[in-house]
């Protein structure tokens, strides 16, 4: 979460081929929604001491919506890359900070 009602997103994830895919965005909070009107796909890229920063491409790569609640929600994506489509994804909570409270 950022200021002025902002929020950040990353998403490490592999393709089909098992190769490395990150998405990056930043979107609007909205009540419990957060709204990320451009997400990028960065591909290309390596972890570790083979990384080059040379290789890593970014590029446009669709939407999201994340409705959420304290213990999950939903992922709404579509994507203006072929092959993608548009979805729906359920999201769980995995963690939590111990002693604060999330509001109802």
């Amino acid at each position: 979460m950022l200021a002025n009602n902002l929020a950040v997103m990353y998403w490490f994830t592999y393709d089909d081929q098992g190769a490395l895919d990150w998405f990056v965005a930043v979107g609007e909070v909205r009540v419990n929604r957060i709204v990320f009107p451009e997400l990028y796909r960065a591909s290309g890229g390596e972890f570790g001491p083979g990384f080059d920063p040379e290789t890593v491409q970014i590029e446009p790569w669709g939407t999201l919506e994340l409705d959420l609640d304290c213990y999950g929600g939903t992922a709404t994506y579509t994507s203006s890359e072929e092959g993608f489509g548009s979805g729906t994804l359920n999201v769980v909570r995995l963690t939590s900070i111990d002693q604060l409270d999330c509001p109802q």
